[in-house]
């Protein structure tokens, strides 16, 4: 699968330019789609921290009729090229996994030793492995110590801006190329008035959004259930 870069939130957003994805033919209301998600965590971030972060995913989701289900997350050790696979799941995930996921995401939690090895820009706090190739991206990343920094201003706390920044980045993987928004959650540069305002009141994604992702996510089901 081709894949392109593309960063994410507050400052500086790398984009292209990408097509327009198929209407959605279920809603909402339906039966809610599943995907799978895992976090690879090389910052060893605490139980509590990871659970509330991924519960504001959770209700974002759910919010247009799709269920993450989590799988215990991976705390990672980013030293000498070898990585512990030790689970550490959250205390009290919202939700236990499904019988058949329609797709497995993983987001990886990067230190501020390989956000600087990755030379990545100023101001981004998050980016993802988007597929150009008309299927789903994979992968994406967050840089928590630049999340860390952001909320210190004092405009939202920093397991909601963590949960906002993968929420962010999974809907680029759903949507894909050219996926950057003007105003709600995908919208590609944050200031400190919107983070105010998202510590007031959860983005959410636009009707058009919504429609796409759920397309995509039906896409993918039906081409699994074909295999």
């Amino acid at each position: 699968m081709k894949t392109s870069m593309r960063g994410a939130v507050v400052l500086i957003l790398l984009l292209s330019v990408g097509g327009e994805r198929i209407a959605a033919t279920r809603d909402a209301s339906e039966s809610p789609l599943d995907v799978t998600v895992q976090i690879h965590d090389y910052v060893h971030l605490s139980p509590a921290v990871l659970s509330t972060a991924s519960d504001l995913v959770s209700r974002v989701y759910k919010s247009i009729g799709v269920r993450i289900d989590w799988l215990a997350p991976m705390r990672q050790e980013p030293s000498g090229g070898s990585a512990s696979r030790r689970s550490s799941a959250p205390r009290n995930p919202p939700y236990e996994p499904s019988h058949s996921p329609i797709a497995q995401f993983t987001i990886i939690v990067l230190t501020p030793e390989m956000t600087q090895r990755g030379h990545i820009e100023e101001g981004v706090l998050g980016f993802a492995a988007v597929a150009t190739d008309g299927g789903l991206g994979r992968i994406a990343y967050v840089i928590y110590d630049r999340v860390q920094q952001q909320a210190s201003s004092g405009a939202i706390d920093e397991t909601d801006l963590m949960g906002l920044v993968m929420a962010h980045e999974i809907g680029h993987l759903l949507l894909g190329p050219g996926s950057q928004g003007e105003a709600g959650l995908m919208k590609g540069r944050w200031d400190r008035e919107d983070l105010r305002q998202f510590g007031l009141v959860t983005p959410r994604f636009s009707p058009r959004e919504a429609e796409d992702i759920r397309a995509a996510l039906a896409i993918e089901s039906d081409a699994q259930a074909s295999r």
